[in-house]
């Protein structure tokens, strides 16, 4: 099913999943007759057999407490957020939830993610651009499970340490 292309119609104000507006219905349809179209490979995530086009949030189990949280790229850790949560974004997902919590827009077509802390509770945390290959894990400092959403939609409690993965299929815009 990833080898099938899907086409966005634009019915917000931003986003890289949008091709298109819904007045632009049957200019888009007749250039699809006559096949007058590009296909864009999008990167996107994996965690546990699940798949996000636009990010992963994780978050500690209590939503009203901070978690925090240890950030390992390839199994060295780099950080500790002391959060809310942390955003894992592709590229797409970047005008999504990830610019809304102080993250870049990335150009859809890069191979990289981005890590942006949700409400971090230290004025030098900034979001980090890793390449997209990078093993990312996070591990919740106090032993406690985690609670994984992927584009806003799935939800999955975790233990305390979930890995996040580049998936081996794009989708095809």
């Amino acid at each position: 099913h990833y080898s099938i292309p899907i086409i966005g119609f634009n019915v917000g104000r931003l986003g890289f999943l949008a091709q298109a507006n819904p007045k632009e219905l049957n200019s888009v349809i007749e250039k699809l007759k006559n096949e007058d179209y590009s296909i864009e490979n999008r990167l996107m995530l994996s965690y546990n057999n699940n798949n996000a086009l636009n990010d992963i949030v994780i978050k500690g189990k209590n939503p009203t407490r901070t978690s925090t949280l240890n950030l390992f790229i390839n199994d060295k850790l780099l950080c500790s957020y002391v959060a809310d949560g942390l955003i894992i974004s592709t590229p797409t997902g970047s005008t999504a939830y990830s610019l809304s919590a102080g993250g870049p827009i990335i150009a859809p077509t890069l191979e990289c993610l981005t890590i942006v802390p949700i409400c971090p509770h230290t004025l030098n945390t900034r979001p980090i651009v890793v390449l997209a290959d990078e093993k990312i894990t996070i591990k919740n400092q106090e032993n406690e499970n985690l609670n994984v959403v992927l584009d806003g939609q799935v939800n999955c409690e975790a233990d305390c340490e979930v890995t996040i993965e580049k998936n081996k299929n794009y989708a095809k815009l």
